[in-house]
């Protein structure tokens, strides 16, 4: 049996969601994560493109962990591991407030067993970054991914499941919202500040000017390419919800800004 090359996200698989009035999953899942794979994001995504089954709007993304070979006629598994797996937690403790792995923890593993830490440490720092400013309340480390390349390279796998939570909780500046691994000891987003970014570094033996510059880094960077990419996929889908996600992520660009001021 071959191996999969894709998966296919649509309502009738993954079903709805309803806040104040019902969105499609499919919706909450490519308006979040299509915009990290504009052009000239500095991190490496699962790819992913929309297409229309019969009347069905699906997501296609593609398998980064599978290979097929010249001729397209075999397919090679690569071995993935998740970074709980990889640290060797139970499935059940992949958050950090329930004894899972912290950012610190996650930079020590890379430093010990990828293949190019310099490069995957960034994208690391950059991911936290992205889910500070968007308020990805989920990136625990069943979200973070270690993946076996042919030749013996182990290397930091694509992003995956990039969400806003910002759709539920409707308010940018609300001093509720927590993410998933500490930055600097802090949980809660309305306390991470520039401090915060600088203890981490401390904290995992990273270079404090490498992370403040990757921090600055996204923040410009998803200012540059929320409205880009929200006209990309206005054909795919409500005007209002795209405008009303925008409009909070970029409230938090600012926030984000200040607090690294």
């Amino acid at each position: 049996m071959t191996d999969s090359l894709h998966i296919l996200h649509g309502d009738e698989l993954v079903g709805r969601i309803d806040y104040e009035r019902k969105r499609d999953a499919i919706s909450l899942h490519y308006e979040d994560e299509w915009r990290f794979g504009a052009g000239g994001f500095p991190v490496s995504v699962a790819k992913s493109e929309v297409l229309k089954i019969g009347d069905m709007k699906v997501l296609n993304v593609e398998r980064y962990d599978r290979l097929p070979d010249a001729a397209g006629v075999r397919v090679a598994r690569l071995h993935q591991e998740d970074v709980c797996q990889a640290l060797g937690h139970l499935p059940n403790s992949k958050y950090e407030s329930e004894g899972g792995p912290s950012a610190s923890d996650v930079v020590r593993l890379l430093r010990a067993e990828s293949s190019d830490f310099e490069e995957d440490v960034s994208r690391f720092v950059m991911a936290l970054a992205i889910n500070w400013v968007i308020y990805g309340s989920d990136a625990h480390s069943k979200n973070y991914s270690l993946i076996h390349v042919p030749g013996s390279y182990l290397r930091l796998a694509p992003l995956y499941d990039i969400a806003s939570n910002l759709p539920y909780e409707g308010n940018p500046k609300s001093r509720k919202h927590k993410l998933a691994m500490k930055v600097g000891g802090d949980y809660q987003l309305h306390r991470i500040a520039r401090k915060s970014w600088r203890k981490f570094a401390d904290e995992s033996g990273l270079d404090p000017v490498m992370v403040d510059v990757s921090v600055e880094l996204m923040i410009d960077k998803i200012e540059n390419h929320v409205r880009a990419t929200a006209e990309q996929v206005s054909n795919h889908c409500e005007t209002d919800f795209i405008e009303g996600l925008c409009g909070m992520i970029l409230e938090r660009v600012e926030v984000c800004r200040d607090a690294m001021g």
